[in-house]
């Protein structure tokens, strides 16, 4: 998954920029941050492209 906007905190402070590609160390590790359950963190991500969705389309 790779993020498509800036993940934000509540303070507007950056915690990963826009493009980063998550790896199972950056989730850890972001899950650290997502503590205020009246303030979750808001990911936009676009998945890669499966083999079999390439096919479809060819």
């Amino acid at each position: 998954m790779k993020l498509t906007r800036n993940l934000l905190n509540s303070n507007d402070i950056l915690l990963l920029a826009e493009g980063h590609t998550f790896t199972s160390d950056s989730l850890v590790c972001l899950k650290t941050f997502d503590t205020e359950p009246s303030n979750p963190l808001e990911l936009f991500v676009i998945a890669p492209v499966t083999q079999e969705e390439k096919k479809e389309v060819e």
